[in-house]
Order: C-alpha cells, then sequence, then structure tokens
C-alpha cells in the first residue's frame, strides 16, 4: 500500500487562540505556579467584580507574583 507522510509539526499557527490564549494568560498572570483552582477561583472572583476592584485585584496578584518585594500604598507584598 501506499504510505503517506505524515508530519508531526504544526506550524506555530496552527492553534485556535481563542482557546488557547485565555487560558495561557491566566496560568502566566494568576496562577504563576499557583495551581488550576486559584486561577479558577481569582477568574470568577474579578469576573464578578465591579471595574475598579476588579483592576485592583488583577493588580494585587501582579504585585505578589511579579513583584513581591516592592510596597504598596496599603500593604507590603511578601514572597
Amino acid at each position: 500500500g501506499k504510505s503517506k507522510r505524515v508530519s508531526l509539526h504544526k506550524p506555530s499557527l496552527d492553534v485556535d487562540l481563542n482557546t488557547v490564549l485565555p487560558t495561557l494568560i491566566d496560568q502566566l498572570i494568576l496562577g504563576k505556579g499557583r495551581g488550576r483552582s486559584f486561577v479558577t477561583n481569582k477568574r470568577s472572583e474579578v469576573w464578578r467584580a465591579k471595574p475598579e476592584e476588579a483592576k485592583e485585584m488583577i493588580q494585587e496578584v501582579l504585585m505578589e507574583n511579579f513583584y513581591p518585594d516592592v510596597k504598596g500604598e496599603d500593604e507590603v507584598y511578601k514572597a
């Protein structure tokens, strides 16, 4: 029989960004090693919050994750 050559390597943009990108952003920004349940819970809290509260929540998580030694206005973020 004829054998078909199958490429196991997909082109880099042959992905559904509508599916992959939100998950990737969630894991990178919210997660940073905290696990799927933390990300799911935090995303839900942010989604239900008023816009200004949501921004503050995201800022707090970003500061805790990426700038643990920087002091905020009201809090000291610890690693």
